[in-house]
């Protein structure tokens, strides 16, 4: 048989590469790189088609991105995002009441009625986050569903990646038993699914009737991908969040990055017993087994370099092929809490990864079987390391942010230039997705209390608009100007809905980007008090990483915008921006426009008064160095 080439290569549930990629499945991340490198034939790569049931603009541009698509119009996206047969209800109860809920939900749902037999039940999914958690846990709520309601026996049943504590067998065998478990679902034996988020890509079941999320979902766009399993055959159907949020202040502190470092989240977390925790608190849980800390991460890809380091020849161009076993790393490297096997396996893939993309290594296998990887180095130049850190950081970055990572000093040997670049890999992972990730889970809290709007939050941050591109384009640069013309054209409730959708999406993307903070933070006091942190935010980043740019003017003309928009909320927006920037100009600003006597007021003349004080104490210091230099020299 000839060699024939491959035309086309087909990525299912395709956003699964943005959204596991960086959190535990590094491979995925690999797929355009071996894509284009194995399956090429006569210089002709195969035509990538990705495909997925539902995904917003930023995961769409992360596909692109990880696949190594380049052609800007090869994204082919429904007319709207919109589908009316799905009913979102979300209800907000205390902790200890969650299961009482669920259980009078599921009572509606099925039209339960004890003593009654129940025949032609709805087919639907209840999600949660954990398997074995004795309050969360899928294992959990199954048995006690079935002990609230004995006549789901039979009817009501568990899907989970990894087994449950009551299941009498090995992993082989739950896989086994999942299948048929799959089967019996699709064929409405067993209509009803408690579930991890593992299970219903690729199960094409048009008459499902019914979503519970058991807790809150971690993202706008994980929710709507599982809710949209419901309802595919037209029919109206309910999807429902069941969340708490207890502790709504600590929960805004812990999923605020720019402020809280995710290294710092533990301890915050800790201060609240588990069986009290709210489920934004509970959802960290899985970002601190993802990102340990830029320490631990370092410390991880520096305990691997020097084992691989030393298979390796100082002759560049040098080939090694080094087995590593999936418990290579030590125990008191990998922090967190679950299974520690799976968590070393883990950050050893990532380690591996981070050193492939500075070059370090070749390519990677993962042996299964074997419990190993198998790691192919290769020794370039260290300007290779340099261009092929830079070439990464630009799938990412702008030209500007890139300059932030650069190490400002040259590698002096080999060994050292591949601990500098993969040490600000893991900068940049930290600063852009993981502050990503917990962006997205606080863009989830924030629609989830707000009930009656959630559909029109949910729609626009799926969904294009005329300010999809504009908005897009704004994170290219900063241009104050910019920023201000878009609330310009953002005119109603409407356009401040459209800008505000397009906006929460890209920061996601660019959780540091000052002008998206800005105009999220703005479009979002239609809904409440809640974007105020990311006016203050904006103000914080420009400080501290752009100095060049007019932040008074930034400010003067933030003011103007309010005052015509949302005049009732201007002394709120004031105190935010002086919990950002207390420059004199701009207490200045805020004094003067503040309403007498308001919190404002105060907090602007504090903040007038304390730059009075630091400037007399400046002026007495300098003083007080010229005596001392007068009476040296006499």
């Amino acid at each position: 048989m000839g060699n024939q080439p491959i035309p086309y290569c087909v990525v299912d549930e395709a956003h699964c590469v943005s959204e596991w990629g960086h959190d535990f499945r590094p491979a995925y991340l690999n797929l355009g790189r071996l894509v284009k490198n194995l399956c090429k034939h006569q210089g002709h790569s195969p035509v990538f088609i990705a495909l997925t049931g539902t995904a917003s603009q930023n995961v769409l541009t992360d596909i692109l991105r990880e696949l190594g698509i380049s052609d800007p119009d090869a994204t082919v996206v429904p007319e709207s995002f919109d589908r009316p047969e799905l009913n979102f209800e979300v209800y907000k109860v205390p902790v200890e009441d969650r299961f009482s809920r669920l259980k009078s939900l599921l009572k509606d749902l099925l039209g339960y009625r004890p003593g009654q037999p129940l025949n032609d039940l709805p087919s639907g999914l209840i999600f949660t986050y954990f398997v074995n958690d004795r309050q969360l846990g899928a294992a959990h709520l199954r048995n006690a569903l079935l002990d609230a309601f004995p006549e789901l026996r039979g009817k009501i049943d568990l899907y989970s990646g990894s087994k449950p504590y009551w299941f009498k067998g090995n992993d082989r065998d739950w896989e086994l038993w999942k299948i048929k478990l799959q089967q019996q679902f699709k064929r409405n034996e067993t209509p009803i699914f408690v579930c991890t988020h593992s299970f219903g890509m690729g199960i094409d079941k048009p008459d499902i009737r019914f979503t519970i999320h058991a807790m809150l979902p971690r993202s706008l766009e994980e929710f709507y991908q599982q809710a949209g399993r419901a309802g595919r055959d037209g029919t109206n159907s309910r999807c429902i969040i069941i969340f708490t949020d207890d502790q709504p202040g600590l929960a805004d502190e812990i999923l605020d990055p720019l402020r809280v470092p995710i290294e710092k989240t533990s301890e915050l977390v800790g201060q609240i017993p588990k069986n009290q925790q709210s489920d934004a608190l509970r959802n960290t849980w899985f970002l601190r087994n993802s990102f340990l800390g830029k320490g631990s991460d370092k410390a991880i890809v520096d305990y691997v370099w020097q084992t691989l380091a030393q298979q390796l020849s100082a002759r560049e161009g040098d080939r090694k092929r080094v087995e590593i076993p999936f418990d290579f790393l030590p125990d008191n490297l990998v922090k967190g809490e679950g299974d520690l096997s799976e968590r070393k396996q883990q950050a050893l893939e990532k380690a591996i990864y981070r050193l492939l993309v500075v070059g370090a290594v070749e390519d990677y296998e993962k042996d299964y079987t074997g419990h190993k990887f198998i790691v192919h180095l290769i020794r370039h130049s260290i300007q290779t390391l340099q261009e092929r850190f830079r070439e990464y950081l630009s799938r990412y970055a702008t030209e500007g942010e890139i300059r932030r990572y650069l190490p400002r000093t040259s590698p002096r040997n080999y060994d050292e230039a591949v601990r500098l670049y993969a040490h600000q890999i893991v900068e940049f992972v930290y600063d852009h997705i993981e502050r990503r990730r917990r962006r997205a889970m606080w863009e989830m809290l924030q629609a989830a209390r707000d009930p009656k709007k959630f559909r029109e939050q949910l729609m626009a941050y799926m969904e294009e608009s005329e300010f999809t591109q504009p908005v897009k384009e704004l994170t290219r640069r900063i241009l104050p100007r910019e920023w201000f013309t878009l609330i310009d054209k953002a005119e109603g409730v409407d356009g401040i809905v459209k800008l505000f959708g397009a906006c929460r999406r890209q920061l996601e993307e660019f959780p540091e980007h000052p002008g998206l903070l800005l105009l999220t933070g703005f479009c979002r006091l239609h809904y409440g008090d809640e974007g105020l942190r990311d006016i203050s935010g904006a103000f914080i980043v420009l400080q501290e990483n752009y100095p060049d740019i007019d932040r008074f003017n930034v400010a003067k003309n933030l003011v103007a915008k309010v005052k015509a928009r949302f005049p009732g909320k201007l002394d709120k927006v004031l105190e935010a921006i002086l919990d950002g920037d207390r420059s004199r100009e701009i207490a200045r600003l805020c004094y003067a426009e503040a309403s007498p006597y308001s919190r404002a007021y105060s907090k602007a003349l504090f903040a007038l008064v304390e730059g009075i004080l630091t400037t007399l104490q400046a002026r007495r210091d300098k003083e007080d160095e010229r005596v001392k230099a007068r009476s040296v020299a006499g």
